[in-house]
């Protein structure tokens, strides 16, 4: 898949699904490939840039706010620190703490459902494909 084609919120979505994956054990250890990270860290890289300007807008001339509830303007921020921990790692698992924690941190900042119970959240068995994944031969559904 190349990353390129994809406009930044459905890179941001990506980024949050893999997000999910780093933060929660019972997730990533379900993993049967190793983590592209290069590719996640791009994703992050599109999750960061949701600034001001690309979370407002007009729909049919009325003006929109895309982030009513500020979860990027939240999350935005501890971006940086999770590329940089990302950077880090080879990708062979298990996910190294500090990554786990950044992503766990992201995530809560962000409101996501799986925040106060990464020991517990999963997924179903598939989840694999609803993930991005370098050699993705097309965008995989990410609502």
């Amino acid at each position: 898949m190349n990353i390129e084609s994809l406009d930044n919120i459905t890179c941001a979505a990506y980024a949050l699904h893999w997000t999910v994956v780093l933060a929660c054990p019972r997730i990533s250890e379900r993993l049967r490939r190793p983590v592209p990270i290069d590719m996640i860290r791009r994703l992050v890289a599109a999750f960061a840039s949701q600034g001001p300007e690309s979370l407002t807008g007009a729909y049919q001339g009325i003006p929109a706010d895309y982030d009513p509830k500020g979860a990027f303007r939240r999350a935005r921020p501890l971006a940086a620190s999770l590329s940089a921990n990302l950077a880090a790692w080879d990708g062979v698992l298990p996910v190294p703490w500090a990554v786990r924690a950044d992503a766990q941190a992201l995530l809560t900042a962000y409101g996501h459902e799986s925040a106060g119970r990464f020991e517990e959240h999963t997924v179903p068995d598939d989840f694999e494909t609803a993930l991005l994944w370098p050699d993705s031969p097309a965008a995989p559904d990410h609502s």
